[in-house]
């Protein structure tokens, strides 16, 4: 699963609207949606900030290849 695809999940899991999710993450509900839209990546530094308001651990909110290669090293 891509990290736009694991966003839009963990945003719907905590019944958040775009609009909702984009001030807890203090940006536009414009740019929220280019990232879950997958218009624009993610911003790295973003990703503490989304695991933090979806109650995730940092390392589920990455995409699967980067799971599996921390998972090796």
């Amino acid at each position: 699963m891509s990290a736009e695809e694991l966003l839009r999940r963990y945003r719907l899991e905590n019944n958040l609207t775009q609009q909702q999710m984009a001030n807890l993450l203090g940006v536009s509900q414009a740019a929220y949606h280019k990232w879950e839209s997958e218009i624009t990546k993610i911003p790295l530094d973003r990703y503490l900030s989304i695991s933090v308001v979806c109650n995730v651990k940092l390392q589920d909110m990455l995409p699967e290849n980067w799971q599996k290669k921390i998972n090796s090293e």
